[in-house]
């Protein structure tokens, strides 16, 4: 293997990504799965994350796994990472790709655009 190659090889480590579920994250999912990457996929809507960990199993993908997640809650970072741990042994790369999408500013978003009201 080239310095390069080595240098860059994903092979065998472990992707936990946030919103991934949605159109862009859901794309890095399948990079890094054809990386050879265990992949943990992570989105608020599990019926999103589970639908991409479908598609990834059935183009032949096994080392994936999907969670539900509300990235605004430290408790349930605690349990993803504890059940990633559990089937992968370890997170060498950490995407957080989740979000909101609004036509307002971040930072002057109210709490009536906030998606959990």
């Amino acid at each position: 293997m080239s310095y390069l190659s080595n240098l860059f090889n994903l092979e065998s480590k472990v992707v936990a990504i946030t919103g991934a579920g949605g159109h862009l994250c859901s794309e890095m999912v399948r990079g890094f799965a054809r990386a050879g990457c265990s992949v943990a996929i992570l989105d608020l809507r599990l019926d999103k994350a589970l639908a991409v960990e479908a598609e990834l199993r059935e183009a032949d993908f096994q080392s994936v796994m999907s969670l539900s997640i509300d990235v605004t809650s430290k408790q349930q970072h605690v349990a993803a990472l504890n059940s990633i741990i559990t089937r992968f042994g370890k997170v060498d790369v950490l995407l957080n790709g989740a979000g909101i999408n609004s036509p307002t500013p971040f930072i002057d978003i109210s709490l009536q655009e906030w998606p959990h009201n």
